[in-house]
């Protein structure tokens, strides 16, 4: 009862019965010696004296049999819940590692709000807590229900915050602040939204119309499928004035894109069927012609188009140094300047907001409605956070950081400093971790995180993977090729995917003076692998060792940077090994790469860039900044 809980929490022992009697465990090892006779004798001794210490009085006692004796550690969370133990229980709870909601809902109901609530970020346990509550304690699930919806708006996640709250009626009205923030975020999740708004308020086509307008009157083949989503969102809205009156509009939308050619990737057949339904007169069943199925593959997933080629000329560069570029759900690009700060443009070039500052890198949350930005100062890296809604800035922390993962879900953040890999609580106002794995062996880089792993290498030695459901558990623990810790070799290039997926490229050079003197000097490399943890398979690339000096991979693509000699070159392979884009920067400067199952961004420090959808095979080139 006294092991540690996780986040470094210890919690206090029962007190022990009078007498010592052994534990479950020994009573255990005697069954295997003695015969399960006396096991069960052992197991009425001591539940019989469970009911006396009850009848006694003596709860901690009782308790401590129920957890220690009888291995019941539930019920004994229960009996000490019963009899008023409410902290006594939830630290038990925790510290024997129960569910993460019965966690959670333990120290609800012994008013350590605080403590529930960073349990269940940690964990992504607030759904089975408040599910646990509702059963016994209504109040108290529909106070834990407003809280859980709070955190997902605080860290941007909008739309799963709605979805919290919206089966509580009365609580529906904070609800209206998060659509019309989520709808500001922009991209397919606004559309969504846009759908919700507009409908489940009575004056929501009246506030939210313009922003309707906008959608469904622009033609624009990149917002095709915003208003495919908020067809769908629009379907599914219950019946009411407001959704009747988007019925029509949103129909000729569609309409207007399947003529264009801009209905790609899904069917739109059926949402056609049901919009038609629903409209208020006939007029469009007779002048409709009968309709075909308009379903248009996805680029990625077709070969019949041919490999894109691109080429990024020299006389592209701009007048500023471009040190990091992140895309946003709506189009939008954030340009990471250094100590000019941080510029938000739309895809012509023209300027939305600029942050005041200083940004190297970059750090997008998932939802697309902030950033963090990062800056070195010697020994730390000075950390802000970009509001890109409020189009605020602020300073955020100083932290002393290794690596850390590209992007964030807003509410926790995974980082590595050193030989420690942390949790970052991304809402606090100081540096806070949530959870951490102190005292590696080695210094952990290359780090990647998404909604349910988390990976990191660990010196030249292994690869740590976790999952992070019920809070983060090491799921595989693989040691790296051994080449990487070849001591001849010295590793170039890392890329890890959350779930497991490794590459590291690693490289010798001549030990020869003399070879190096006579031009010699040739590298002679090696591309290692470590395979995921998810069932899924990865198509190895046989490539040019000599060119190659990154490589770049996500769960659906793999990234070859390759250094030609007067240009630099990226290609591009899809999962079964397809070659599928080639991407060719004139000149000396590397280019820099972001690489996601849905964009590849490339560019270089002289603002040169490409932006390639990799759902839809569109090629933008970025706007000079």
């Amino acid at each position: 009862m006294g092991a540690a809980a996780e986040g470094g929490v210890r919690a206090p022992p029962l007190r022990h019965v009078r007498g010592g009697q052994p534990r479950r465990g020994t009573a255990a090892r005697h069954s295997t010696g003695q015969g399960a006779e006396l096991y069960s004798a052992l197991q009425q001794r001591y539940r019989e004296a469970f009911r006396r210490f009850e009848r006694e009085g003596r709860i901690d006692e009782a308790a401590f049999v129920l957890a220690e004796l009888l291995g019941a550690v539930e019920e004994a969370v229960s009996f000490l819940e019963r009899h008023g133990r409410f902290k006594l229980a939830a630290e038990l709870a925790e510290g024997r590692k129960l569910a993460p909601g019965l966690v959670v809902r333990q120290w609800f109901l012994a008013r350590d709000v605080a403590r529930a609530v960073a349990i269940a970020r940690r964990s992504g346990a607030f759904g089975d807590a408040v599910a646990r509550l509702e059963r016994s304690n209504p109040p108290e699930a529909l106070a834990l229900r407003l809280l859980w919806a709070e955190t997902l708006a605080e860290a941007g996640d909008y739309a799963r915050a709605v979805q919290v709250v919206w089966p509580v009626a009365k609580n529906r009205a904070p609800a209206r602040e998060w659509l019309e923030r989520g709808v500001a975020s922009g991209g397919a999740t606004g559309a969504r939204l846009l759908a919700m708004w507009a409908t489940a308020f009575a004056d929501g086509l009246t506030v939210a119309g313009a922003r309707v307008r906008e959608l469904l009157d622009d033609d624009a083949p990149e917002r095709a499928s915003e208003r495919f989503v908020f067809g769908l969102a629009l379907v599914e809205e219950p019946p009411s004035a407001n959704r009747t009156a988007l019925v029509v509009p949103t129909l000729r939308a569609l309409l207007r894109d399947r003529a264009a050619g801009n209905a790609r990737f899904t069917s739109d057949q059926s949402l056609i069927k049901r919009l038609l339904g629903d409209a208020p007169d006939g007029t469009l069943h007779t002048d409709l012609p009968s309709l075909a199925d308009n379903t248009h593959p996805a680029w990625r997933d077709t070969h019949a188009r041919p490999r894109i080629d691109i080429t990024v000329r020299a006389s592209e560069a701009g007048t500023f140094t471009l040190h990091d570029v992140v895309v946003l759900p709506d189009g939008r690009l954030l340009y990471a300047l250094g100590e000019a700060g941080a510029r938000l443009v739309r895809e012509d070039g023209r300027t939305v907001a600029h942050f005041d500052v200083p940004a190297f890198h970059l750090v997008p949350s998932i939802h697309g409605d902030r950033v963090l930005a990062l800056a070195r100062r010697d020994e730390v890296w000075r950390l802000s956070r970009l509001d890109l809604v409020a189009r605020r800035c602020s300073p955020w922390v100083d932290m002393s950081l290794t690596d850390w993962s590209p992007s964030y879900d807003g509410n926790v953040w995974f980082v590595t400093s050193e030989n420690m890999v942390m949790m970052v609580d991304a809402l606090a106002a100081d540096c806070r971790a949530l959870w951490r794995v102190p005292e590696l062996a080695s210094r952990a880089f290359s780090i990647a995180a998404d909604a349910t792993h988390m990976s990191f290498i660990v010196g030249a030695q292994e690869r740590w993977t976790y999952t992070l459901a019920d809070g983060p558990t090491l799921r595989d623990r693989s040691e790296l090729p051994p080449e990487v810790s070849d001591p001849r070799m010295v590793s170039w290039h890392q890329s890890v995917v959350p779930d497991g997926e490794a590459a590291v490229l690693c490289m010798e050079y001549p030990s020869n003076p003399e070879d190096v003197a006579r031009g010699w000097n040739h590298l002679r490399s090696s591309l290692a692998w470590v395979q995921p943890v998810s069932l899924r398979n990865r198509v190895r690339t046989e490539c040019d060792h000599e060119t190659l000096k990154g490589i770049f991979l996500s769960r659906e693509w793999f990234l070859e940077l390759m250094d030609l000699g007067p240009d630099w070159q990226l290609q591009l392979t899809d999962r079964r090994g397809f070659s599928r884009a080639v991407l060719t920067f004139e000149g000396n400067a590397r280019p820099r790469v972001r690489l996601t199952d849905s964009v590849l961004l490339a560019f270089d420090a002289g603002g040169r860039g490409v932006w390639l959808d990799l759902e839809s095979g569109e090629v933008r080139h970025f706007p000079v900044p």
